[in-house]
């Protein structure tokens, strides 16, 4: 750089600093905030203009205007929009209508764009609170967009939706898929209740897949293939198997080659999924996690009589080696490990098999079981939701429950996204955007340049020296007080 242009960017910012104390960072947030208000104010052009052009083009016989209302609707930009539209008198329905709202997808009576809802609930399902999802978009937005409270509801009745979505996309599916083995994993998550006659409740979750698959740009990591995740807050068992089977029947072809494999704890519940299923092969498993967890708190884990009866579970499918390994390590305990072994013994009297990998089962009924993995996702999956749901100590309203399970269990799927994104408006560019974009420009410059007028109205050497002496910096900045 040049000695002569140092010397005249010295004398430019001089120049600035001498007239006003400005940051960078008040600049941005002034800038934000301009463009904020202008595109809302473009907003209601637009929604008026869309309203009138409606009006011109609707059916004058079915269709006749008889006033034109208000509507606020609490949009991302943390600033309200207000804008006027028709009401119609519907000659045909013999009712009355807001034709902007009804091709604007805006549902009756709500508060927040749809867009505004789709983040929202969003950032409430990822957590940890329907208030912290408010205060975030407070911060990102520089003002209020939706309470901890409008969160809550949007996201009940957004569950609501997916429900009759999810409903209406099983009856309406018509090729189905016939695999060879389908596997639900079973588990249970307590959540505590708020203003309940009973303090908690337990959600059943079923996690059902059709095995495992190459995690993407992941070696030696797997994910499950084609998940569905069922759940009920019912207590009873009923329920929860005749959702599930409602579910695979929807989904699957099953017949009397189909083989299911059950994993879950030893919980009555789970064990009663034999009765659903027709004639197709029913193969449960005590979870390998939780009976380890239970063998290494009966006989110490790490102990020569915990590692003698892991190595035995698998040996035989039949389970008999296991059980008499049980039945003889149990014989040498004492007091309460010995009450606590006894009952193990009989629990697992009529499921003896159970306790053996699924695998080594198929294996001996002459299955291939080239490709197949371990069971236990519903452990990881009892982790995700109960971070959510119990991570900071939460209770819950049993209909919010049910909507924050239900949209968790969407989100684990990896279904969450397409349901927000179908919820809300369309994303594709609106007639005009980039003419609309570049005109908005415009104004939030001009807009800075009255705010901050002071610094730009005196003459700036910089402006006077010339395009070559200045190194191009003259055009600039006669751009700027140009307002571009």
């Amino acid at each position: 750089m040049t000695n002569k242009l140092k010397g005249v960017m010295t004398s430019v910012m001089d120049s600035i600093r001498g007239f006003k104390k400005i940051s960078f960072r008040e600049i941005e947030q002034a800038a934000f905030r301009i463009a904020c208000k202008t595109q809302i104010k473009a907003m209601r052009v637009f929604l008026e203009d869309l309203d009138e052009e409606i009006y011109k083009n609707r059916d004058k016989k079915r269709y006749e205007s008889v006033d034109r209302k208000d509507r606020t609707i609490e949009t991302i930009l943390g600033i309200p929009v207000t804008f006027k539209r028709r009401y119609y008198k519907d000659r045909k329905a013999d009712n009355y209508t807001f034709l902007l709202d009804e091709a604007l997808g805006l549902p009756k009576r709500s508060k927040q764009s749809p867009l505004a809802r789709e983040i929202a609930v969003r950032m409430a399902v990822d957590g940890p609170s329907y208030r912290i999802a408010s205060e975030s978009l407070e911060r990102i937005f520089g003002g209020r967009v939706i309470s901890h409270e409008g969160i809550r509801q949007n996201l009940i009745r957004t569950s609501d939706e997916a429900k009759v979505l999810l409903q209406r996309e099983r009856n309406n599916k018509k090729s189905k898929e016939s695999p060879r083995i389908i596997f639900i994993e079973v588990d249970g998550l307590y959540a505590s209740l708020q203003k309940q006659s009973r303090r908690s409740t337990e959600e059943k979750v079923g996690v059902i897949h059709k095995g495992w698959k190459p995690r993407s740009g992941c070696r030696r990591e797997y994910a499950l293939k084609d998940v569905h995740i069922v759940r009920t807050q019912s207590s009873s068992h009923e329920e929860f198997w005749s959702t599930v089977s409602e579910v695979l029947y929807s989904e699957f072809e099953i017949n009397e080659k189909t083989i299911i494999v059950v994993n879950g704890d030893r919980a009555k519940w789970i064990r009663m999924c034999e009765e659903w299923f027709g004639d197709c092969t029913i193969l449960y498993q005590v979870d390998r996690f939780h009976l380890l967890r239970t063998l290494g708190g009966i006989f110490k884990r790490g102990s020569e009589s915990y590692y003698r009866l892991r190595d035995a579970i698998d040996k035989d499918p039949t389970g008999a080696r296991f059980m008499a390994a049980l039945a003889e390590e149990s014989a040498s305990l004492s007091g309460k490990k010995r009450l606590e072994a006894e009952v193990l013994l009989r629990d697992l009297e009529d499921i003896a098999d159970s306790v053996c990998d699924y695998r080594v089962r198929l294996s001996a009924m002459g299955y291939d079981i080239k490709g197949l993995r371990p069971m236990g996702a519903a452990e990881a999956q009892m982790d995700r939701f109960a971070d959510r749901i119990k991570g900071r100590g939460q209770s819950w309203s049993p209909w919010g429950l049910d909507a924050m399970m239900r949209l968790l269990g969407m989100k684990f799927e990896g279904r969450l996204e397409e349901l927000l994104h179908n919820l809300a408006v369309k994303q594709e560019p609106l007639p005009g955007e980039k003419k609309l974009v570049k005109k908005q420009a415009s104004q939030v410059a001009k807009t800075l340049l009255e705010q901050y007028g002071d610094v730009w109205s005196h003459s700036m050497p910089v402006m006077d020296v010339g395009r070559f002496r200045s190194g191009g910096l003259s055009k600039v900045f006669h751009k700027i007080a140009a307002g571009w």
